[in-house]
């Protein structure tokens, strides 16, 4: 019952295909973003398909992440789906150009002609719109190897109005190409997250129980492959209990849940991501406080982690991530010393001293009769503001943290803890 990268996740995305369609009609150019998972390829599916049922040809091109760094594969990719006729009318030096690309030919001691492969691919493109219009897909836009990306865009200056080009990309942190693809003044349309009941109706479509859909919808952040991976993992975790699913079950972020949130992290560079487990192991994390915890970048780091729709970095500097599941994978995949050290930097930087408690609790995983009691200390502050929640975390740690010749104040802990825990309605303490 795992969840697949080529799940159907269709549900939700209507209104956003009609807006592509509007801006093929008006711009002949579109091109759409969103994070991994977020239904791009459910989007440019549906499109192709009415397409075909009006008779257009349909070019498809969709990239894998090594095609990037193999010289023009995308471009032998593309003009091998073309069909023969379309080549009738090339020059012999175009057409030479083209057989070599596609490996047909040999090599000439001079060299390849270059100039000729531009003007043949943008002969076949003008010779296919002759006889019907042309809708050329580029799905997986940000896996095109540079020498095709620049072939594509002197082609595509030169194509006429009959040749439709979409564009689907997933901006990684790189250069993006889908823009010079497509030209001056053509808009990006961003695929939107889910809302709650969408989420719902996707579940429900793939046997996935929907009453827990608003904190799967949370966990997800609305992005459908990542809400269905979560969806799965939930469903698999109750079958092995032998029972349903609980709305209390802590919604578990491992397995095809955990590899999906490490893709969408991915979309981020490998700086921005240290700026981010940060920011995952604080309460309430804000620029200024990463700063102060040694992240002096932090600005520009969560900047391009917003651009990747990983957080949403508010003007009061405060950082919201897009979807639960991202700080929880975060904190997973680091190491014990990568955490120690992030909590002891954030110990150092926050302002309140219950956080800070909470940190340097954090920070070891050996017993310490004095630090257990601070803790104590901190969780019976939070238990008087009314924080039932954090208090019983901190009752947890400061049991944990309780040397074992200290087993009374061990149990008392424990007990107080299960009471927070449960005021607070947090079964999963």
């Amino acid at each position: 019952m795992a969840a697949t990268g080529h799940a159907d996740t269709s549900v939700g995305h209507g209104e956003l295909i009609k807006a592509v369609d509007r801006a093929l009609t008006a711009h002949g150019r579109a091109l759409l973003i969103g994070p991994a998972g977020a239904g791009k390829t459910e989007v440019v599916r549906a499109l192709v398909a009415a397409a075909e049922s009006r008779r257009e040809t349909v070019l498809c091109l969709a990239p894998e992440a090594a095609d990037q760094w193999i010289p023009e594969a995308s471009a032998a990719a593309l003009l091998a789906s073309v069909p023969g006729a379309a080549l009738d009318q090339l020059s012999g030096p175009q057409r030479t150009a083209i057989a070599l690309l596609r490996r047909e030919a040999d090599a000439p001691r001079a060299g390849r002609d270059h100039i000729a492969l531009r003007l043949a691919v943008v002969e076949v493109l003008r010779a296919l719109a002759d006889r019907h219009p042309v809708l050329l897909v580029l799905d997986n836009a940000q896996w095109l190897d540079a020498e095709s990306t620049d072939l594509l865009r002197f082609a595509l200056r030169l194509t006429p109005p009959g040749v439709r080009v979409l564009v689907a990309e997933c901006v990684q942190g790189g250069v993006p190409v889908g823009e010079p693809l497509c030209g001056p003044g053509v808009p990006a349309i961003r695929v939107p997250p889910l809302g709650a009941d969408e989420v719902a109706e996707l579940l429900v479509r793939h046997g996935l129980p929907a009453r827990l859909a608003g904190r799967i919808h949370q966990a997800s952040g609305g992005n459908p492959r990542l809400a269905l991976a979560l969806g799965h993992s939930l469903a698999e975790a109750a079958e092995a209990r032998d029972c349903s699913a609980h709305h209390a079950d802590a919604l578990p972020v491992s397995g095809q849940a955990r590899e999906v949130a490490r893709r969408l992290l991915a979309g981020a560079p490998v700086q921005a991501r240290r700026t981010l487990l940060l920011a995952a192991l604080a309460a309430r994390p804000t620029i200024s406080l990463l700063r102060r915890a040694g992240r002096p970048d932090a600005e520009a780091e969560l900047a391009e982690a917003e651009r990747a729709a990983l957080v949403r970095v508010g003007e009061d500097g405060s950082v919201e991530f897009t979807a639960g599941a991202l700080p929880t994978a975060l904190a997973a995949d680091a190491g014990w010393p990568e955490r120690a050290a992030g909590h002891a930097s954030l110990a150092e930087a926050v302002d309140d001293p219950v956080q800070a408690v909470r940190h340097r609790a954090l920070a070891v995983d050996t017993p310490d009769q004095w630090l257990a009691e601070e803790i104590t200390e901190a969780a019976a502050a939070c238990r008087r503001r009314g924080q039932r929640a954090l208090a019983a975390e901190l009752g947890l740690l400061a049991a944990e943290r309780t040397p074992s010749w200290l087993a009374g104040e061990e149990l008392a802990r424990l007990v107080a803890a299960a009471e927070d825990a449960g005021w607070s309605g947090r079964a999963d303490l």
